[in-house]
């Protein structure tokens, strides 16, 4: 038999775990109807979000896809190595910011540098899109997310090295009936500790589980040693003709054809089950089990 050759990165040895990635989709989904709830408040105008993407890849990666140029926010978590960004197009930004100031939010935006104003209400925004990650965490465990700032490109934010294993979650926005990407980047380091957890949880639920099982099980055995069935002992099954048996009258003989030393048949709900010999028990009659 052969087996197919598979591809195998070596910059990024270690994938999420079923269990993980599981658990990381529940916080994904989690976040993306939070998105919505803020944006439509925020744009006054209906906002849906879906998870579009989820995965691991290494930080370089990121970057490489990021769109250029982009809105990032800065994020970090007390206490953890690494970090992260939550990732907007420009354009995309701009549109927000036209909407909160009164405009449509539609149609061609500029392409230069935020001026301040803009740069502030920008990171105002991504700081309440960014405040939501707790939230969408707390569904699995406590990880406190928090904005940092604002930036344009990661020269001045860079919370990994490039081969270092990043988790990405990707929504897709969709606002003034057209689709807007929203990526979350936070780097595996920041979320292995509540990852671990994840992990000891589910090997203490499958034991729990494994336990349950075996204990139905011993329950389930004993219950059905005690249900009663009826048991028949019987002699080898003779075969007549139609003929033969409509032929019978009061006091004919039927031939059995089995032999005196040969054993019955025990049998349960038409299933044979044993060998017998016949015999009696004090005034009872009564078989004996033989091989």
């Amino acid at each position: 038999m052969s087996v197919e050759p598979a591809a195998y990165d070596f910059r990024s040895p270690d994938r999420l775990s079923r269990q993980r990635e599981q658990a990381l989709q529940v916080v994904a989904e989690t976040y993306a109807r939070r998105v919505s709830t803020v944006l439509s408040t925020g744009l006054r105008t209906i906002v849906t979000a879906r998870v579009a993407g989820l995965g691991q890849r290494t930080y370089g990666e990121f970057l490489d896809a990021l769109a250029r140029p982009s809105v990032l926010g800065a994020l970090s978590v007390e206490g953890l190595p690494g970090g992260g960004h939550l990732q907007l197009g420009l354009g995309d930004t701009m549109g927000f910011l036209d909407r909160m100031l009164g405009g449509t939010g539609t149609g061609a935006q500029p392409e230069r540098p935020l001026t301040e104003i803009e740069a502030a209400l920008a990171e105002q925004l991504v700081g309440q899109l960014a405040a939501e990650l707790p939230f969408a965490f707390s569904v699995v465990g406590d990880l406190p997310v928090a904005p940092t700032g604002l930036e344009t490109t990661t020269r001045f934010h860079q919370v990994a090295r490039v081969t270092d294993p990043v988790v990405t979650i990707e929504v897709e926005v969709t606002v003034f009936e057209r689709p807007v990407p929203l990526t979350v980047c936070l780097t595996l380091s920041t979320l292995t500790p509540l990852l671990t957890t994840l992990d000891r949880v589910a090997e203490d639920d499958d034991a729990a589980a494994g336990e349950r099982t075996a204990q139905t099980r011993r329950v389930v055995t004993d219950r059905l040693s005690q249900v009663e069935v009826d048991v028949q002992v019987a002699f080898r099954e003779v075969t007549l003709t139609s003929g033969e048996v409509f032929a019978l009258t009061v006091g004919d003989l039927v031939p059995l054809r089995h032999r005196v030393h040969d054993p019955l048949v025990v049998s349960t709900g038409g299933v044979r089950v044993a060998r017998a010999t016949p015999g009696s028990h004090g005034r009872r009659l009564a078989v004996q089990i033989v091989p």
